[in-house]
């Protein structure tokens, strides 16, 4: 199993080390361990084992290598060092605007590159055999499609990401998961449409039975597209890691304008009678 350094500075002064990660976390090593944190420290940043290690410095460490065990037990418990863990594979059914797309694979590329060996992503084409449905885009130029993934990931009981990205701004969320018997995407929508700036305009685009795609911009090419990716990598991390119990997007939404430097928070309410998530014995409104 390989062991890490996590993503911190150090520095070694005569009998003490500094671990910095922002300058709100500094931690300070004093004590005759000192010299030998800073042996396994340097020895890892060389990419060596820990067996390398320990032969290396035998008699730093006194041929004791149940010591330098416990010493190893302890760097692991206060986070100076890691060792990998098996990766989780999460299986997502990525959609852009409501359908596959060419920019699928250079997506989930990045997002894996982000996690930092956290999980697996792996795209899946069933949506009915994925663990995650990250759907990326606008809800209204394709309402009957929306409707129709609304019923499908909450009949199958898969977790429903969604998620936006313009120009100067994003949104995130909310994630919707019927075993927690949260509003769904059509619930977010309905909602949604009542703050649209031109509620006219999009319904005649809507009823338009033949839309023809000029220009479909790269999401790639977005101002915030780093950050937009870096959001939504770290919320599916803390989903899964919570064994799809908690996230801060479970029933809310978070838009984020990129220009102005603010957030809002929206709390998704649960449509009255809707076909799809509301039932007789259930509230029709979703706390966290």
């Amino acid at each position: 199993m390989k062991t890490t350094i996590p993503h911190q500075a150090i520095f070694c002064g005569p009998d003490s080390l500094f671990i910095l990660d922002g300058d709100q976390n500094l931690i300070e090593i004093n004590g005759e361990s000192s010299p030998l944190i800073k042996e396994i420290l340097v020895g890892l940043n060389q990419e060596q084992s820990l067996e390398s290690i320990f032969e290396n410095h035998q008699e730093k460490f006194e041929n004791d290598s149940a010591s330098f065990r416990d010493l190893i037990d302890w760097m692991l418990d206060k986070q100076l060092i890691q060792q990998a863990i098996e990766l989780q594979k999460i299986k997502i059914h990525l959609l852009i605007d409501s359908h596959p797309s060419t920019q699928s694979e250079s997506i989930m590329s990045t997002l894996n590159d982000l996690n930092r060996n956290q999980m697996e992503y792996i795209l899946e084409e069933s949506l009915e055999k994925s663990d995650l449905i990250l759907y990326i885009g606008s809800l209204f130029t394709h309402r009957k499609s929306i409707k129709e993934l609304a019923k499908r990931s909450y009949e199958a009981k898969v977790p429903l990401f969604y998620s936006e990205i313009d120009s100067t701004s994003f949104t995130l969320g909310p994630i919707i998961y019927a075993e927690l018997l949260s509003p769904c995407l059509n619930c977010y929508a309905d909602r949604k449409q009542v703050q649209l700036k031109n509620p006219k305009a999009f319904s005649i685009l809507q009823s338009t039975q033949k839309q023809e795609f000029i220009f479909t911009p790269l999401l790639k090419n977005k101002l915030y597209f780093p950050a937009f990716l870096n959001f939504i990598n770290l919320e599916i991390q803390k989903f899964f890691q919570s064994n799809l119990s908690y996230s801060p997007l479970l029933g809310q939404s978070y838009f984020i304008d990129g220009i102005s430097i603010e957030m809002q928070k929206l709390k998704i309410l649960k449509v009255p009678y809707c076909p799809i998530c509301s039932k007789k014995n259930q509230s029709m409104t979703f706390n966290i």
